[in-house]
């Protein structure tokens, strides 16, 4: 692939790159994903399965029935027999027929519903994973081709899979009619049917895996190329994209990586059609075993002209149903491979998810938070980003951490907010040690705006509301946090007022400036009403006189908690009750603005720097 060579996905190095997978490992793979399917819709699968059993015993009914109707026929025409006797026949097999049919009309219409039903109950499985797992795993290139994989495949796969499992219940039952049948006919004819799918299954299987291993190694790839795709359709970044000129070498890059799934496809796709014209040509030859046993038998006066063409009806639509069958099993089993990736991610990640979007109760109230030697490294990171840091913070306290870029505030913020656990050291609320499972009701009491504030593109009542989902319908206090973020009164005058969308990606949205999106996030803030806040520059998008006014008022709205803020500015943080300073992940200096000038250290210097850009020479 370095040489610009295409991966074979059946050579070694990409089978070794794939879990081992066999015909072994079947009936677990075929247990986990009917497991799937039954949580996802046991009354319909139930109802499905009766229809399909109803329509498979019709099946075999019915050709029992069409035989003696062709044996009415020949005794009518050789004279042993009157049409008169044919009439009862021929209405049964009428009736049978279309009830047939119309069962599997039935059928069609229940197997779409089970795979819609299916395919929201993997994806879902899914993203209950994902958002409630640990942050750090966003920082694993791992964790995202194993949760790629599971997104994909539990949209895509668990649908072939409702459609596998269903297909093979409704082969399974009309083999079983249709055997019925043919025993009571010619009893021998069974096996050789059976046997006929034997290369049609070891070719299906094959095949099965070859795509499964193919799919699997191209993952790393197809993120790259999938996040080709998001550059050049993002709202966020189309005015970069079309600044710079960057469309036509995008689609070039993402053209080439298509180029290289699609030179691996089709080496793959070569074996696989190879694989089943052997397998259909072994088949095939099998079955005319079968048609010229039934002529050898009726020229040896073994067996009726109605009872042939019975047998031969019999034998091919069994000859249908077995290689229906196995195929359909071979596709629930290449189904099952990939959703088996879906269990493995869920299982994986489970283990080390908090579980945080799990009901729980409320934390109480901040008094004092005490933060001693923390300590952290990013995943992956040889450096750590943290390095025993400790600092103080009561109810009422106003603190900033400030420093260079890189020097550790905002990982320090993402730690006190519990989105990460340290390596080492101890956060404590009110005395009481942060363990893991008391991260999910501390975030309830913590509210935090990030530098990288989020954009929803829902309602503008929505955008602030998300600060507490439990009040999403508060309007009147969706509106004073607006009021108090300085937000309401260009909310309130967008076309549709709070139930405006804030994008025009929507039908009736409109777009907001970035410096109108930041006091969005402060009004989700402050809707939150926690006891302990953070802000991450959070007036980074505000105009001069704007962030002033913010700073004046920020003590006065967060008087009964506390609040943590992060600011490159050092002339917005000098009211603080105490400055922290941070270089290279530790605390050097910490104090107020006035004792940290007096010390002339780091503080001092990186002030001076700023105070000097605005001093006219």
């Amino acid at each position: 692939m370095a040489n610009g060579e295409p991966p074979d996905a059946e050579d070694a190095p990409v089978r070794a790159a794939s879990p081992k997978q066999s015909f072994r490992t079947l009936p677990s793979l075929l247990r986990r994903s009917s497991a799937l399917v039954w949580r996802a819709a046991p009354r319909v699968l139930v109802a499905t399965i009766v229809v399909q059993a109803t329509s498979g015993l019709l099946l075999g009914v019915q050709l029992l029935v069409a035989r003696d109707v062709f044996t009415s026929l020949v005794d009518a025409d050789t004279g042993g027999g009157t049409l008169g006797e044919l009439a009862p026949r021929m209405i049964a097999l009428v009736a049978i027929t279309g009830a047939t049919l119309f069962l599997q009309a039935v059928q069609v219409e229940q197997v779409v519903l089970l795979r819609e039903l299916v395919s929201r109950q993997a994806e879902e499985e899914v993203l209950t994973v994902a958002t409630s797992v640990d942050l750090e795993a966003f920082e694993d290139p791992d964790f995202f081709d194993r949760l790629e994989r599971a997104r994909y495949n539990a949209a895509s796969r668990s649908i072939m899979l409702a459609m596998g499992l269903t297909g093979v219940l409704s082969s399974l039952f009309a083999i079983v009619g249709l055997g019925a049948a043919l025993v009571a006919v010619k009893p021998v004819l069974v096996p050789i049917a059976a046997f006929a799918i034997v290369p049609v299954w070891m070719t299906s299987s094959r095949n099965s895996r070859a795509y499964y291993r193919f799919s699997y190694a191209m993952t790393p790839q197809d993120r790259v190329r999938n996040y080709v795709v998001s550059v050049l359709s993002n709202e966020q970044l189309a005015k970069e994209v079309r600044a710079f000129g960057l469309g036509p070498s995008l689609l070039d890059r993402y053209g080439k990586l298509y180029d290289i799934r699609l030179a691996a496809l089709r080496s793959v796709v070569r074996r696989r059609i190879s694989r089943s014209l052997l397998g259909s040509l072994a088949g095939t030859a099998v079955t005319a075993a079968g048609f010229a046993f039934l002529v050898w038998l009726l020229l040896r006066d073994r067996l009726a002209l109605a009872d042939l063409v019975a047998a031969a009806w019999g034998l091919l639509l069994l000859g249908q149903r077995l290689r229906g069958a196995t195929q359909s099993v071979g596709g629930l089993y290449e189904a099952a491979l990939f959703l088996d990736d879906v269990a493995k991610f869920l299982d994986l990640e489970r283990a080390r998810a908090d579980m945080a979007i799990a009901p729980s109760p409320a934390a109480p109230l901040l008094d004092h938070l005490e933060v001693d030697g923390l300590t952290f490294t990013y995943p992956g990171a040889e450096v750590p980003a943290l390095r025993g840091v400790s600092l103080d913070l009561r109810r009422g306290e106003v603190i900033a951490l400030v420093g260079v870029n890189g020097s550790g505030k905002t990982t320090l913020t993402k730690l006190i907010g519990q989105l990460y656990r340290p390596d080492s050291g101890s956060i404590r609320w009110n005395g009481a040690a942060v363990g893991r499972n008391d991260q999910g009701p501390l975030r309830q009491q913590i509210s935090t705006i990030f530098q990288d504030f989020a954009r929803y593109y829902f309602s503008a009542s929505e955008n602030v509301g998300l600060g507490r989902v439990d009040r999403l319908d508060d309007r009147p206090a969706i509106v004073e946090a607006a009021r108090s973020a300085g937000a309401h009164d260009f909310l309130d005058a967008l076309r549709n007022g709070y139930e405006t969308p804030l994008s025009r990606v929507f039908e009736g949205g409109t777009n907001l400036s970035i410096g109108q999106w930041q006091r969005v996030a402060l009004a989700r803030m402050y809707f939150r009403e926690a006891s302990l806040v953070i802000m991450d520059e959070p007036t980074a998008s505000l105009d001069a006189v704007a962030e002033s006014n913010f700073y004046d008022s920020a003590r006065s709205l967060c008087h009964d908690r506390a609040l943590i803020l992060v600011s490159h500015r050092f002339a917005s943080v000098r009211k603080v009750d105490r400055i922290y300073v941070l270089d290279d992940g530790r605390i050097v200096e910490e104090g107020s603005h006035d004792e940290l000038l007096a010390a002339d250290g780091l503080y001092a210097r990186l002030y001076n720097l700023q105070a000097s850009a605005f001093q006219i020479p």
